[in-house]
C-alpha cells in the first residue's frame, strides 16, 4: 500500500504499513522511519549497520526471524560484509 498525506511535498509518506511494521517517511528527503508495533508503541528499527552514504542498513534474516514480512523487508537496505 502507498499513499501519501496531503498535497504537500514534504508531508509524509507511507510505504508500507500493516499495522504491525511501518516504513513512513518525508517526500524529497532522506528521512525515513522503519518502526515496528510492540503492542503499546510505535518503536523505531535499529539499523545493524551503516551504508557508504551514512543511512542505516538492516540485518534482514534477522528481522525476517522476528517475524518482518517480506513486502516490508524489500525496502529496506541490506548491510553487506564489503
Amino acid at each position: 500500500m502507498r499513499e501519501h498525506l496531503g498535497p504537500n511535498p514534504h508531508t509524509l509518506h507511507v510505504a508500507y504499513c500493516d499495522g504491525q511494521w511501518v516504513q513512513v517517511g518525508t517526500r524529497h528527503s532522506d528521512d525515513i522511519r522503519n518502526l515496528y508495533w510492540d503492542g503499546s508503541n510505535w518503536e523505531k528499527i535499529p539499523g545493524a549497520g551503516t551504508m557508504d552514504i551514512g543511512l542505516p542498513c538492516y540485518d534482514l534474516d534477522d528481522l525476517a526471524r522476528q517475524g518482518a514480512p517480506a513486502e516490508f523487508l524489500d525496502l529496506l537496505p541490506e548491510c553487506t560484509n564489503s
